[in-house]
């Protein structure tokens, strides 16, 4: 992804706010959708700018890797581009699909990395919520915890860390996890409430918590 490198004094704009919390999340307009079907310029730029940050929100909560993150943004609106005239499902739709693209994107990344002999994908993961690299899950749970929380995220499964991403840092609903991540609303629920139990067992049983 070194190509989408000479886009990020652009893209870096798109992150600007990354990291807050407690706002609504990203709403794409149908018209804009519908541009995006035709791939209308104008549409395409509306839907970056609506669709940018949370989508590499939720990508640096699961990869504590800014730069990782950022290119897998970049390359997920290439894709936009090639796919746009398939979409269907109006801007419910293309978030959906935004979503799916890059959480497989960022799969497909860290299986290169690992086979490159690179830090394991769990290590990756610590590495940058130890450096700083909250997301807003980590703040919503634990206020000014955010050290502890983010020792505690990483003894939680896969599964649970990819749906409290999903749901804190890029304000999914359970219905959007589930159609982005192929499970019943019902396990997508399950996960969450499983995940936020772990937390507050280990947040509990930790004496500097």
């Amino acid at each position: 992804m070194n190509a989408q490198r000479r886009n990020r004094a652009t893209s870096g704009r798109a992150f600007a706010g990354v990291g807050a919390c407690g706002h609504a999340g990203p709403v794409l307009p149908d018209d804009v959708a519908a541009g995006i079907s035709a791939r209308d310029p104008d549409a395409l730029a509306r839907c970056y700018e609506v669709m940018a940050t949370p989508l590499y929100r939720f990508l640096l909560s699961r990869s504590g890797n800014p730069t990782l993150a950022e290119d897998v943004v970049e390359a997920t609106f290439l894709e936009l581009v090639e796919y746009a005239p398939a979409l269907r499902g109006g801007a419910d739709g293309v978030r959906a699909w935004l979503f799916r693209a890059a959480r497989n994107n960022l799969i497909d990344e860290q299986r290169k990395t690992s086979r490159r002999g690179d830090l394991p994908l769990d290590e990756q993961r610590a590495a940058g919520r130890a450096a700083g690299e909250a997301g807003p899950e980590q703040r919503f749970l634990a206020g000014e915890r955010d050290a502890a929380v983010r020792v505690a995220l990483v003894q939680l499964s896969d599964d649970q860390q990819e749906v409290l991403a999903l749901r804190f840092a890029a304000e999914m609903t359970s219905r959007e996890i589930a159609d982005i991540t192929g499970r019943t609303v019902g396990a997508v629920k399950a996960l969450q409430h499983r995940g936020l139990a772990s937390l507050e067992r280990i947040l509990s049983a930790d004496p500097d918590g």
